[in-house]
Order: structure tokens, then sequence, then C-alpha cells
């Protein structure tokens, strides 16, 4: 007998042509971060996807919520032989503050004046599959989720220091200038620019004081962030607020201020990292420039 195959990439397993429909299954997986402190990647358990006509760019269907397990998931799809589909994928906490819309590929939160800091369930995965070749067979195809968001920490190296003068951090707030309040995951860039605030939540850690997530612009971009943190004896009264200007942040990598940010407003650095990435992510000289004048305009203040 002889037997068509399919042509497959490096990812993708060749099969004999079938029937007039064909079932693509993909094995779907989120990464993680290098560092395990922060971001790893087990809140992410609901895995929703839309179908698209690649022809038109037009939604098909939504298939079912699928549940990841330990970070991995298995979906079959039945396509019809002879056309070509894209796919999203998105992967949430079962408390997610995002809601996706899948016929304009965009994902944007639920209610942008209830975000609150430091929350594990705020991170979240997805994937755009516009790679699949013309149905012919069935085929396995291998997708790693990526993260839309830039990660921002804010980490302090005086937690020590500080008690000593009975300053022990208790709540913490974010408000981030120049973020954006919804994605385009079709595009991989933000699309409502403006101010988030991610509102008062318990410290994350004594060093590390807050951890949150931005959907940031297609290309590395520069934040204006306002740090405010209460004491737990209420020493400092309304809170102490620190001013970052001009952070960098990039999607699927993490920023962070770190720094004697408690005992010295002063002496800190905010440094740009491939959290989310195997890869080095390298300065360029713009870059160099950008944290210079950073740190000069810090020590100015």
């Amino acid at each position: 007998m002889g037997l068509l195959f399919t042509a497959c990439s490096k990812d993708e397993v060749a099969q004999p042509v079938g029937g007039e429909e064909s079932v693509v299954t993909f094995t779907i997986s989120t990464p993680e971060l290098a560092t395990r402190a922060h971001g790893d990647g087990l809140t992410a358990t609901v895995l929703k996807y839309a179908v698209y006509n690649r022809v038109d760019g037009s939604k098909l269907f939504e298939g079912q919520p699928e549940t990841i397990t330990d970070k991995t998931a298995t979906v079959d799809i039945p396509f019809v032989n002879g056309m070509k589909y894209d796919i999203l994928f998105w992967a949430e906490a079962p408390t997610s503050p995002y809601a996706v819309n899948f016929d304009a590929k965009t994902v944007a939160y639920a209610n942008a004046a209830e975000l609150l800091g430091n929350s594990e369930a705020y991170d979240a995965f997805y994937a755009y599959v516009n790679d699949i070749p013309e149905i012919t067979g069935p085929v396995t195809k291998t997708v790693e989720l990526k993260r839309p968001f830039a990660q921002l920490n804010i980490i302090t190296n005086d937690a020590t220091e500080a008690a000593q003068s009975d300053v022990v951090v208790k709540d913490v707030k974010v408000v981030v200038e120049g973020a954006y309040t919804d994605f385009d995951l079709a595009n991989h860039k933000g699309l409502t620019k403006g101010t988030v605030t991610f509102g008062t939540a318990a410290k994350l850690g004594d060093e590390t004081l807050a951890v949150n997530y931005l959907f940031p612009a297609a290309e590395k971009s520069l934040v204006n962030v306002e740090f405010t943190y209460t004491d737990v004896a209420g020493k400092l009264g309304a809170g102490e607020v620190k001013e970052f200007a001009t952070v960098p942040i990039q999607r699927n990598y993490r920023t962070n201020i770190v720094g004697n940010i408690l005992t010295s407003p002063a002496e800190f650095n905010v440094v740009i990292l491939p959290g989310f990435e195997e890869d080095e992510h390298p300065f360029t000289d713009e870059d160099k420039l950008a944290m210079a004048l950073l740190l000069l305009h810090l020590r100015m203040m």
C-alpha cells in the first residue's frame, strides 16, 4: 500500500493522510522563571483556546476549557483537510483578573480599578500559533506558552537595618505610569496606555517587597513607578512613598528595582533581566545611557 505523508517541522510528527478530517494534537506546556522565588507557573491551571480561519482571520469556534496539570496539557482538535488554521491559547489561574476577547484576540483586566499587588494568580501565559501547515493528515505539535507580561520586582537590601530603626514593612502598593490595561495577543503589544495601580497588599517577603505583572509595549519601553509601603507599627503614618523614573520593562523579561530602598532613597539600581527566557539579554549603548541618566537623576533627588 502506498501512503502519503505530510511535510513537518522539527516539532510536527508526520502521519498518513486520512479522510476529510484529521486530528491535530497539541502538547501544551508553560515555562517557569529561571529563579523560583516567584512565578513558578503552577497557578495557571485553566487552558482556553479559539480556532481561526487563516484566510480571513475569522474565529471559527472556541474550545471547551482544558485543565493544565504540572504545567502541561494535551488538546486534540479535529480539522478539515485542505484548510489552514490559526489557534490562540490562553492559560490562567481560576481566580485570574483577566478577560479574554477571542473575537478580537485581546486580553484585558476584567476590572483595572480593583487590582491587588503581589498576587501569583495574576501570572498567565499565551501562544498565538499561526505556523500550522495546510491540514492533510494528523499532526502532533508542541506549543510552549509565553507570558504576555513584563514582571516588575521591588527588592530591598536593607530590611535588617530598617528594622533596627523600628521600620518593618507590612503592606505595599505599586502605581505604574506608562503600562497598558489591555494587550493584543496576535501582535504581541499593549493597546491602551495609561496608569495601572496594584492596590495595597501584604509584602511578599522581607527582601522582595513587591512582584507585579505588567502589559508592556511591543518593544522595550520606559515606565514611571510609585511605590508606597506602610510600617507594621504604623510608624510611617500614611506610608512612605518612593518614586522611580524611567524604569525599563520588556515583554517576557523581569525588571528588578533593587537597593537600600528603606533607608537610603538614592541607593538602588534598576536592572532588566531575562527572567522568562534562557538567553542573556544584551544591553545596547542606548540601554546603558538610559541607565546612567537614571542613576544620575536619582542621586540628584
